[in-house]
């Protein structure tokens, strides 16, 4: 099974953040509660995301023709890669898990066959205004996870519109949800987006500075709060009321009838 799918299972079987003595020695077994994945143009920064907190790198590659020349550079960055093909020759799909790559992603305009790959994870790029019924249908299709087409907006930043829209995609699709995006994100922030069903997000990494920002995305993971309670299952206030008075009133005594001469 793909690695990177189980990273993304294993966090949405996260368990609650323990308290108490021994949390700090139980942390490292703990899932993240988001899976952070570098996105990459070439392998040569593959170590320096790795070094900014990486778990998985997502390869982007514009031509197929070098995949065997990469096999050794996937090998040797001891991460998850997976591979993100603008075009796709159907003759190439049972020699990608060969080359060592943990997953693949396909847009909807891709070739059917992709659908038949067994020995590695498939994630299916689609756009967010994606038709409703459309995105039902994939219940039947053996897609792993989802990749939003359509990434986090950097001027405008994350509204409740976007948390709706993430979370429309999670329930129809029931498949976890990665999201790309360009800066950096809050602990409260991040909590939301996980809370809207996104398990994993992508940022670039193939600059110093875009390191540091992924740096920043996992400090900001480690601190991303505890689930909220939704509303119906927080406690209600018990507000005490006066006991009723535990004083009977005798009932009026009725006046027995004169009595009548003999």
């Amino acid at each position: 099974m793909s690695k990177l799918i189980e990273k993304l299972r294993k966090t949405s079987h996260a368990a609650p953040r323990r308290m108490g003595f021994g949390a700090i020695a139980a942390e490292g077994a703990v899932s993240a509660p988001v899976v952070l994945i570098a996105e990459l143009t070439s392998l040569s920064d593959a170590r320096a995301a790795k070094e900014a907190g990486a778990d998985a790198i997502y390869l982007q590659a514009s031509s197929p023709s070098n995949l065997s020349a990469l096999e050794a550079a996937v090998k040797e960055t001891e991460l998850p890669v997976g591979l993100a093909l603008a075009a796709v020759t159907p003759d190439m799909w049972t020699t990608l898990g060969e080359h060592g790559y943990d997953y693949v992603t396909v847009g909807l305009d891709s070739a059917a066959r992709a659908l038949d790959l067994q020995s590695m994870g498939l994630l299916l790029e689609v756009p967010l205004d994606t038709d409703d019924f459309l995105l039902r249908t994939l219940e039947q299709l053996p897609v792993d996870a989802l990749v939003i087409g359509d990434g986090l907006n950097r001027q405008v930043g994350l509204t409740i519109q976007c948390l709706m829209s993430y979370q429309r995609l999670a329930l129809l699709t029931r498949r976890p949800i990665m999201l790309r995006v360009e800066g950096e994100l809050s602990a409260v922030e991040l909590g939301l987006l996980r809370d809207a069903g996104v398990q994993a997000i992508l940022a670039h990494a193939d600059s110093g500075e875009s390191q540091k920002t992924l740096s920043a995305l996992r400090q900001a993971i480690k601190n991303i709060p505890p689930r909220r309670r939704k509303r119906e299952e927080r406690p209600e206030p018990f507000i005490p009321t006066a006991a009723p008075s535990s004083e009977i009133e005798e009932p009026e005594e009725i006046p027995s009838p004169p009595d009548m001469p003999d």
